[in-house]
């Protein structure tokens, strides 16, 4: 399996992490991995924070990839969910101008958008 991600945040490392049961893979996943701190807007991100990139589908990633101009938008929202600094919503919206300002083509931006605000509920509360 050959696997491409475009990665537009210098130092930023990709890695394919693998999942075993009972010593047998079952699952692989890429992972984003700052290798320096990055700041967004107000906020810093520490060299070593992880994420997966965009949580999309693997049905749409034809559309939608993962990572592209959107991953730093992505850094930040995830990290935003994870630390609980701001409310869902300020983190959402944050999303969506990181990805406008990075040049994120406006409807994909927008379908992204949409997308956190419908489905990441599950990631908030848990």
């Amino acid at each position: 399996m050959e696997i491409k991600y475009i990665s537009v945040i210098p130092n930023c490392e990709v890695l394919i992490k693998t999942y075993y049961k009972n010593g047998i893979p079952y699952n692989e996943k890429t992972i984003f991995k700052l290798k320096k701190d990055l700041i967004i807007e107000a906020y810093e991100i520490k060299e070593g924070y992880e994420s997966d990139g965009g949580s999309i589908p693997r049905f749409l990633w034809s559309i939608l990839a993962p990572s592209g101009k959107h991953l730093r938008a992505t850094l930040l929202h995830d990290w935003l969910y994870d630390n609980r600094i701001s409310s869902r919503k300020k983190a959402d919206e944050l999303f969506l101008q990181i990805m406008l300002e990075d040049k994120v083509v406006k409807w994909k931006a927008y379908i992204m958008y949409y997308g956190v605000r419908l489905f990441a509920n599950y990631k908030w509360i848990n």
